[in-house]
């Protein structure tokens, strides 16, 4: 499933989970297209983009492919896509041809480090449920707008720090956030604070899905029994330290 030590390490960090719960990571939701808090918020602020048939999206980490391959549905855009997971991508290809836009969608397995170093190669640029491999919001937005063809737009949907803990080290504060992704000049045009809204829900589908995936399978029970076990601690952790946001940045390169 994945190759690279610093990928297995970056998966680790951001799910939450040990070496060993990896292999069943895709097996998890499999029902689920779509695996972020916003994934009811964020068809409605699509429409507030003004997309236009032949522009470029692209999706990282695009997990199943649910956020992109509908936009490619609906608005007839070319959709680019990475993961680390291999069977995520696979799922986002089945998910394209299944909805008769595989002609427009193109995913791949790709570590984002990589694929970032790549110039104006999109109009939109979707961040969502993001890793943070980069520390920071400036380090983010500095090789997130590498993609970014001038004037593009680069839609985060994110969390930020209430206050500081061990446990998410690599979040900021709302106003270090917000000024690491305007450092090189870019603007803020829509942000949207749903503060700790949206974890209940969040978590709720996630315990739903893990508990079907428990009633099916044979294999691995112990591991998703566990991995089960931790998400109301995960959940109230989560409460109190996090808030949740979307950002919709444009990029200007002078």
């Amino acid at each position: 499933m994945l190759t690279k030590k610093e990928n297995i390490e970056d998966v680790k960090k951001i799910m939450g989970i040990e070496v060993e719960m990896l292999k069943i990571l895709p097996k998890l939701s499999e029902k689920m297209d779509s695996f972020n808090p916003w994934v009811k918020q964020i068809p409605s602020i699509f429409q507030e983009l003004d997309l236009k048939e032949n522009q470029t999206i692209l999706d990282i980490p695009c997990g199943k492919g649910g956020v992109s391959v509908s936009l490619a549905k609906k608005y007839n855009v070319k959709v680019i896509g990475y993961d680390i997971i291999k069977e995520y991508v696979e799922s986002a290809n089945k998910l394209a041809k299944k909805n008769d836009v595989n002609n427009l969608c193109t995913f791949k397995a790709g570590d984002i480090r990589d694929i970032t170093k790549k110039k104006n190669i999109c109009n939109l640029l979707l961040w969502i449920a993001p890793p943070h491999i980069w520390k920071t919001s400036k380090n983010t937005i500095k090789s997130l707008r590498n993609c970014i063809k001038s004037n593009g737009l680069i839609l985060i949907a994110d969390a930020y720090l209430y206050k500081k803990n061990k446990k998410y080290e690599d979040y900021e504060t709302l106003e270090s956030t917000n000024k690491g992704y305007t450092f090189y000049g870019d603007k803020i045009i829509k942000f949207i604070d749903y503060k700790d809204k949206l974890w209940k829900k969040d978590y709720d589908r996630t315990k739903k899905s893990v508990q079907e995936t428990l009633n099916k399978t044979k294999k691995d029970k112990k591991l998703i029994e566990k991995y089960l076990e931790s998400l109301d601690k995960d959940e109230k952790s989560d409460t109190k330290y996090l808030g949740l946001a979307i950002w919709i940045i444009q990029i200007n390169k002078k």
